[in-house]
C-alpha cells in the first residue's frame, strides 16, 4: 500500500477503487507472521475523525471489505508521516480506530455491525463499539 494513496483517498483525490486496489497485495502471511509492504510518504499529513469515517462509509456501501481497515489501522500506527492530535477529543477518536483496527484479533472484529459502531463513534464522539 501507498501511504501516498492512503492521503489522496482522505484529501478526495483517489477514488475507493483506487484504494482498494492499492490495498490488494499489500500484506503477505506466512504462517502466523504478516508483512505490510508499505511506501512511505514524502510529507507529513494529519489524519482527523471525518478521513476515518470516510473509510466506514465506504466499508458499508460495500465498496471497501471490512478487512481492509486492518491493513488501513495498522499503517496509520505504523507510519512516520501520518499523525493527529492524540491529546484532543479529534485525534484521541483517531488514535483509538487506527488502534483498534490493526489489531482485531484482540479488538473487535471488522464486520459490517462493527464498522457501523466505528462510524457512530467517529462521527459523534460517542463510545459505542
Amino acid at each position: 500500500m501507498h501511504e501516498a494513496t492512503l492521503r489522496a483517498f482522505f484529501e478526495g483525490n483517489c477514488s475507493v477503487a483506487n484504494l482498494r486496489q492499492d490495498l490488494s497485495g499489500s500484506v503477505t502471511t506466512e504462517g502466523k507472521v504478516a508483512r505490510y509492504l508499505i511506501v512511505e510518504l514524502d510529507a507529513e499529513f494529519e489524519v482527523r475523525a471525518h478521513h476515518l469515517a470516510d473509510l466506514c462509509e465506504a466499508v458499508l456501501a460495500g465498496e471497501l471489505d471490512p478487512s481492509s481497515l486492518e491493513t488501513i489501522g495498522f499503517c496509520l500506527c505504523a507510519s512516520d508521516c501520518f499523525f493527529w492530535d492524540s491529546r484532543g477529543p479529534n485525534g484521541a477518536l483517531v488514535s483509538e480506530a487506527a488502534s483498534q483496527w490493526a489489531a482485531p484479533q484482540i479488538n473487535f472484529a471488522l464486520n459490517q455491525e462493527n464498522t457501523r459502531l466505528f462510524l457512530n463513534r467517529l462521527q459523534k464522539g460517542l463510545d459505542t463499539v
